[in-house]
């Protein structure tokens, strides 16, 4: 749907041997959502035995969905949505489109919760949607960590002082005016500590503004930077702070735990259902600047304990690979295919 977005430098090019249709003749609808006439011709040229629409915010995404419904072709709903309150209509569209839907593949356990909430069956619920291939991962970050005193030095951090690490788009929901005063109070009590913030976005001048007004030095603004250098700063890190006040997965969550990182979230973030537990890490109130501060304290004043929880988030991660996920997205075809013609092979 975007082939020149460059807001997001996949790691996969859609190649590899499979027919891949870009949809090049797309518009915007309203502020966000966008609309590919192109869909509906690309699903009626295919034939397809079955679709997997990932979400449903783009009108796109709803055309195909209303090309299922119409054409009797089995549909699998993928999306991360989690409980919020105060959001009726999205749940009422989820429950509409889940009443039609003969299988979903969900991120994790939180997604899950609430489209079981909603009205699928649990048989109809797979997990895996935004996994990650912990086997590469762990073995690339493995090696990165023989630089990471080198690495470390270029961006001016000491090799005795404990490195907390952010990744990701910088916009009010990830709550990162509540990492900056949480910081200053975690400043003024370890003089070790510093605070590295990959990436940009609507409030990436807010925060540079709140972090210069506190006189906060130890804290080291990176430009977004393409996932083979990123590996390098989860190398680097001695753990991951994800102060968000709504966010319905994260996928660096998912890079921090399969990096040994213990971690330090809010209980506002999808993914801590999969890979923070007890032991791997501290889970915080959303939008509490001052749990916070205890939480990163609490890490960066032991860090043989830190350690500690960062190889049990890291077992709990390898749990989690990318040959689980495609077996759990096999169950779901199986499962939607089979629903919609009884007796027929997959």
């Amino acid at each position: 749907m975007f082939p020149t977005d460059t807001n997001h430098p996949y790691r996969v090019e859609p190649d590899g041997g499979y027919p891949n249709t870009q949809l090049r003749k797309g518009f915007r609808i309203l502020s966000r959502s966008w609309l590919h006439p192109g869909i509906v011709t690309a699903l009626v040229r295919g034939k397809f035995d079955a679709v997997v629409v990932p979400g449903y915010f783009d009108v796109t995404l709803i055309l195909a969905m209303l090309y299922c419904w119409a054409s009797g072709t089995p549909l699998i709903y993928s999306g991360d949505t989690i409980e919020y309150p105060n959001k009726p209509a999205r749940k009422w569209l989820l429950r509409a489109i889940l009443k039609r839907a003969a299988a979903v593949w969900v991120p994790g356990s939180a997604s899950r919760a609430l489209i079981e909430k909603c009205g699928m069956k649990n048989d109809r619920i797979f997990e895996g949607a935004y996994c990650l291939d912990y086997t590469y991962l762990k073995h690339s970050l493995d090696d990165r960590r023989l630089k990471r005193n080198e690495f470390r030095r270029s961006l001016d951090i000491a090799l005795e002082d404990f490195a907390f690490l952010f990744v990701g788009r910088m916009i009010p929901e990830r709550g990162l005016t509540h990492l900056v005063n949480a910081f200053a109070g975690v400043c003024a009590a370890d003089a070790h500590a510093c605070l590295v913030l990959v990436g940009d976005g609507p409030d990436c001048d807010e925060v540079k503004r709140l972090v210069s007004a506190q006189g906060l030095s130890r804290v080291r603004f990176v430009s977004p930077t393409d996932f083979e250098t990123l590996y390098d700063f989860y190398a680097a890190a001695d753990a991951y702070v994800m102060p968000a006040i709504k966010e319905p997965y994260s996928l660096a969550l998912a890079e921090a735990a399969i990096a040994g990182l213990p971690i330090v979230t809010t209980d506002s973030v999808g993914a801590v259902a999969d890979y923070v537990r007890r032991g791997t890490g501290i889970i915080v109130p959303a939008g509490d600047p001052m749990a916070l501060k205890n939480a990163m304290l609490e890490l960066s004043r032991d860090e043989s304990a830190a350690q500690a929880m960062g190889r049990l988030g890291q077992e709990q991660a390898s749990l989690r690979t990318a040959k689980w996920a495609a077996d759990q997205l096999e169950r779901a075809v199986f499962a939607a295919v089979s629903s919609s013609a009884p007796g027929r092979s997959v």
